[in-house]
């Protein structure tokens, strides 16, 4: 324990957020994030303080009280998103009461909880973060961030996205102190954060307060609801930057947003998105009962747990736990149980895969819309297309992706004759760890 000023320094704690996917919560088939949750250490709040978040169609707000309105409540919020502004003050609001200097913030998420979380970082990115019980301005700092992703002048006041950004760096000098985020973790963040509408929040793709981001994606997912969230390049001019639909890219050698909000320089960051067999639930958890071993969610959820633990965020887990899903610690990184890794090799790599577009004809029935779908290209422009889907899988525009080598164990084998049904570029850089 060192001091400041004679007054001693507590050592930094670690703080976990964990937010689940669409109507996610815990079941007997849990997700990903629910599985994490599980293996983190918990008793000792003094190293490690944890915090977990249903997910989006999960909220009913306290005035809620009818059965009915209750139930509306939740087809709204699933449907359109009503409560992601919630879920995401939510998730301030704990770090709002527990943080304190030295603390090391790490954020977790599945699908709309992915982008819960993604959003929960850009908004510390922009406003910072409240000291401890303030309440009432946590809405009025939310309410400033959003701002910051408007490219247009308001006419009736002038307000630009400039100006914006403008406002969240004095809002945040005046009210707040600027955090770190050490470590973003993902499995399949979606784009879309409602099934029917979604909304959209600036930075939630890409910012340079997080350190290390981690992300899981589904190679063979194929609703056109389910389009995944990338992170997203620089653009090579403004005026592509202004077209990213998620206000996330920023023009090269231009004013950035970290500039125009008085952010002080930090390196890059780390960026591994890694693309596994199966589809959304697949990837993220979900499809299968909780107590069942050797699932292609499993592949993800070791990966996951060794890309903390070799990013030395300083994430605590249980040992017991993390053995009995077969990952076992050494001193430096996770690796799969011995006497569990035949089990892995022949269950998670050729386990089924669950196609919801199958088992739920009714999704077909956006499938036949004229959607917008946006990408950004490899040189960073965006494109976008109002084409009907009809099902076509997705499309990685970055060349040469990288894969975990469990999808190459998947292709090799000739009884399951596997081929990805996402398109891509090139040939895929395969990913290896000791998870497998």
């Amino acid at each position: 324990m060192s001091s400041l000023n004679g007054l001693p320094i507590k050592q930094g704690r670690n703080l976990v957020l964990c937010f689940d996917g669409t109507d996610a919560k815990f079941r007997s088939k849990n997700t990903n994030v629910v599985k994490f949750f599980g293996l983190l250490q918990k008793e000792n709040v003094d190293r490690q303080m944890c915090y977990y978040q249903a997910g989006i169609g999960t909220y009913v707000s306290p005035g809620m009280v009818s059965p009915l309105t209750s139930w509306l409540a939740k087809v709204a919020d699933e449907a359109v998103a009503w409560y992601l502004d919630h879920h995401v003050m939510g998730g301030y609001r704990f770090l709002m009461q527990n943080y304190r200097a030295g603390d090391k913030i790490c954020l977790f998420g599945f699908s709309r909880g992915a982008y819960t979380a993604r959003a929960l970082a850009a908004m510390l990115y922009s406003v910072g973060l409240l000291p401890q019980d303030n309440q009432e301005q946590i809405a009025f700092a939310y309410a400033v961030y959003k701002k910051t992703g408007s490219q247009k002048t308001n006419k009736k006041t002038n307000y630009s996205g400039d100006d914006a950004m403008g406002q969240a760096r004095k809002f945040k000098q005046t009210f707040c102190r600027p955090v770190v985020i050490e470590f973003v973790g993902c499995w399949d963040t979606v784009a879309s954060t409602g099934l029917l509408m979604s909304k959209t929040l600036p930075f939630v793709s890409s910012n340079t307060a997080i350190r290390v981001f981690r992300h899981a994606l589904s190679l063979d997912e194929h609703r056109v609801k389910y389009i995944p969230n990338t992170w997203h390049r620089t653009a090579p001019t403004p005026t592509e930057a202004a077209r990213d639909p998620q206000k996330a890219s920023y023009a090269s050698g231009y004013n950035s947003p970290h500039e125009k909000m008085g952010h002080e320089t930090r390196p890059e960051t780390d960026v591994l998105e890694v693309w596994f067999a199966g589809c959304h639930s697949d990837v993220g958890g979900g499809n299968q009962p909780s107590e069942q071993t050797g699932t292609l969610s499993t592949l993800t959820l070791s990966w996951m747990v060794h890309e903390v633990i070799a990013s030395q965020c300083g994430i605590l887990f249980e040992e017991t736990y993390l053995a009995q899903a077969g990952i076992a610690i050494t001193a430096q990184e996770p690796t799969i149980h011995p006497r569990l890794l035949r089990t892995f090799e022949i269950d998670a790599f050729s386990a089924p895969i669950t196609d919801s577009l199958k088992s739920k004809p009714w999704w077909w029935i956006l499938e036949l819309l004229p959607l917008r779908r946006s990408w950004q290209d490899e040189n960073g422009a965006w494109h976008w297309t109002y084409v009907p889907n009809l099902g076509r899988g997705r499309e990685i525009h970055v060349p040469n992706p990288n894969f975990s080598v469990s999808v190459k164990e998947r292709m090799n084998d000739p009884k399951l004759k596997y081929k990805p049904r996402a398109r891509y570029h090139g040939e895929p850089r395969w990913v290896s760890g000791n998870y497998i």
